[in-house]
């Protein structure tokens, strides 16, 4: 009698990849350049987390089902992240490579001159400390 593969048929996180419904991972994009993006995405990570230990907590569902609903989440949050105030200034895939200031590296500086020009941002490159006189 012939040796068989384990039949994926009846395994249903399998099916649920091959369906598309799930991954092995995803990932979530923060903006990070400006200091009001912290608070915000601070609060949607925290209100992920809370989505995630409510479904994790579910026992009438199948763990696939938890995977595939998690995932959503992520991807809906991910959303949320995106739409952050200030918005991203870049275009996504776009990059303009230069060589800054005679180093031997590459920096992508696309974006640069827009948060250049933006007043909230200008400030000095030292945080005065009133105490110390250098």
């Amino acid at each position: 009698m012939p040796r068989r593969k384990a039949s994926l048929d009846n395994n249903p996180t399998t099916a649920a990849m091959r369906d598309g419904e799930l991954t092995f991972t995803k990932r979530l994009e923060l903006s990070g350049w400006h200091r009001d993006h912290w608070p915000r995405n601070a609060q949607i990570l925290r209100e992920l987390a809370d989505e995630m230990d409510r479904l994790c907590g579910q026992n009438a569902m199948r763990s696939v089902d938890i995977c595939i609903n998690l995932q959503r989440k992520v991807m809906a949050y991910n959303q949320k992240l995106k739409r952050v105030m200030p918005l991203e200034v870049r275009q996504r895939g776009a990059a303009k490579y230069e060589y800054p200031q005679g180093r031997n590296y590459r920096v992508n500086t696309i974006g640069h001159d827009e948060v250049n020009a933006r007043e909230d941002l200008q400030e000095s490159f030292f945080k005065h400390d009133r105490h110390n006189k250098y």
